[in-house]
């Protein structure tokens, strides 16, 4: 049987889980097996799958998840999938239900209206029941947000909105000020894919992705809304006419933190042979036969291989710093379409960057930026990461992730630095600095294209970038495309994203996880 080499340059969920769909794996045709590489220029994979670690043993609590926290058990189908394998083989992921709550608020001496209030509130003011004094805004986000559940559906499967922008759709149906500012626009900041001018500009599919895959939203067209609420509170919708009852929520934690499971899915590539080599920056460049060599230098030693097929799984921006030679012009054209900005995360005791009020502490508290920082960031979400790991306590640490003011030294924790191949492993500041790329038009368009070049002269693309906002099920959806393709395995659905030029095709990730009775594999998949 032939032996087929591939180099993955990126040890990010993309790069592994690309290793994972191909190592040891059999071509359609039962003549070739796939052997992979993974290089990172870090001692630490994962990219932003990143926990910190503040006791004296990694991937053992206390910990707080710096990055990509928590996941819906429900709507990610393929990690799921990876999870239940990797229990399987030994190399098992406890995770557990979050306590789902949120806050909006904004900043302590903010000028104008103060707006504090919780989702506990809201759902009570859905329930038919008044809002409390100073609060009477909240009927008119209550029957907004009850609207927004009910669109979900047709924003994720309408043609008509598969290029319109946040701003658009807000005008065209009819939000109130008080949904716009108060809540939507402030959660939508929360999740941190937007500019500095803020998320008006997004596309509004791209939104409810995220809505669809990490809370819920828009789910079989016989519902007419999936409820609101992810309380874990049974309850009945009378005010709205839903008479369906809430499920518990389907968000779960990873209990040893996030850097957890890439430490148990490494565990496994290793098992099966998978080659790493990390602490090198590698570059590759397309020979004259067509083969792919990349290279890496390290302390002086370089290091050379040969690779029959390269897989990049770093940002947009970086390609062509490490494909040094034989990107085609129109896949540089695609590169240029993608933006990145920086996000800080960092875990500290400071109460005064949470509500003024204690009792209305929550799992996440989004603050509401004051008309007079509009130029600044507007993306700050604060964790009581007691709450997100199912403790209902409001005791610190805390995480803030790009903070409106600063925080003080003094209240900052110290974490072991997984990025350091030194033993034993050292400390550092709790603080870790993220690089996200940014949701546009553009950019969605640009990654529909992208799926046309997949495999272009052997060379292949996954990562965050490359479909959606880079939820952890998007990138599996990518990796497990590309390997498809790689294999020559049956595709029956189709390619893994949207269609720039096919605005009616659904995504096979979006139908499944609204019930259709999509397949993930055929029978002879694994092999």
């Amino acid at each position: 049987m032939k032996e087929l080499k591939i180099g993955i340059i990126g040890g990010g969920v993309g790069g592994l889980s690309a290793a994972y769909y191909l190592q040891n794996r059999r071509s359609a045709d039962d003549t070739t097996v796939y052997r992979c590489t993974v290089y990172d220029k870090s001692h630490r994979v994962g990219g932003n799958a990143c926990s910190a670690y503040l006791g004296n043993e990694p991937f053992t609590p206390p910990f707080v998840d710096l990055a990509v926290n928590d996941f819906n058990e429900r709507r990610y189908v393929l990690l799921m999938e990876i999870l239940e394998r990797l229990e399987k083989h030994g190399f098992p992921v406890a995770y557990a239900p979050i306590v789902d709550t949120t806050t909006w608020y904004t900043a302590a001496g903010a000028q104008g209206r103060t707006i504090s209030y919780t989702e506990r509130e809201l759902e009570a003011v859905l329930h038919g029941e008044r809002p409390p004094a100073g609060k009477e805004y909240l009927e008119e986000v209550a029957d907004d947000w009850a609207n927004f559940e009910k669109a979900a559906n047709k924003v994720l499967h309408d043609p008509e909105y598969a290029t319109m922008s946040v701003e658009t759709f807000m005008c065209e149906e009819g939000y109130s000020e008080a949904f716009r500012q108060y809540n939507l626009l402030a959660r939508i900041n929360g999740m941190y894919y937007c500019t500095d001018r803020g998320p008006l500009d997004m596309p509004i599919r791209a939104v409810m992705s995220y809505y669809h895959l990490q809370e819920g939203l828009g789910g079989d067209e016989s519902e007419d809304a999936i409820p609101a609420s992810n309380l874990g509170k049974r309850h009945l919708r009378k005010k709205h006419g839903h008479d369906h009852e809430a499920a518990k929520t389907d968000r779960r934690y990873f209990m040893n933190g996030a850097s957890d499971w890439i430490h148990q899915l490494c565990g496994w590539l290793d098992k099966v042979g998978t080659s790493f080599v990390h602490g090198v920056t590698p570059r590759a460049i397309r020979l004259d036969d067509g083969a792919r060599a990349g290279t890496a230098g390290s302390a002086g030693k370089p290091r050379s291989e040969i690779y029959d097929l390269l897989i990049s799984a770093v940002y947009a921006e970086e390609v062509p710093k490490v494909i040094k030679k034989g990107l085609s012009d129109e896949v540089t054209s695609l590169l240029a379409e993608f933006s990145y900005t920086d996000s800080l995360a960092i875990v500290h005791e400071d109460t005064t960057m949470m509500p003024a009020q204690v009792d209305q502490w929550s799992t996440y508290n989004i603050l509401i930026y004051p008309q007079e920082t509009v130029s600044l960031r507007p993306y700050t979400i604060t964790y009581v990461t007691r709450k997100h790991q199912g403790e209902h306590s409001n005791e610190p640490p805390y995480l803030t992730l790009s903070p409106l003011t600063p925080i003080g030294c003094q209240t900052v924790p110290e974490m072991l630095d997984l990025a350091s191949a030194e033993q034993p492993t050292p400390t550092v500041k709790a603080t870790q600095y993220f690089r996200h790329n940014l949701i546009t038009t553009k950019s969605m368009e640009a990654q529909s294209y992208l799926h046309d070049h997949q495999g272009d002269d052997g060379l292949y693309f996954t990562g965050g970038w490359t479909y959606g906002a880079g939820l952890h099920e998007e990138i599996l959806t990518v990796s497990e495309d590309i390997a498809r393709i790689i294999r020559g395995v049956d595709r029956p659905y189709g390619p893994a994203g949207y269609r720039h030029d096919d605005a009616d095709h659904v995504p096979p990730m979006l139908r499944r996880t609204r019930g259709e009775k999509i397949p993930l594999f055929p029978e002879d998949y694994w092999r």
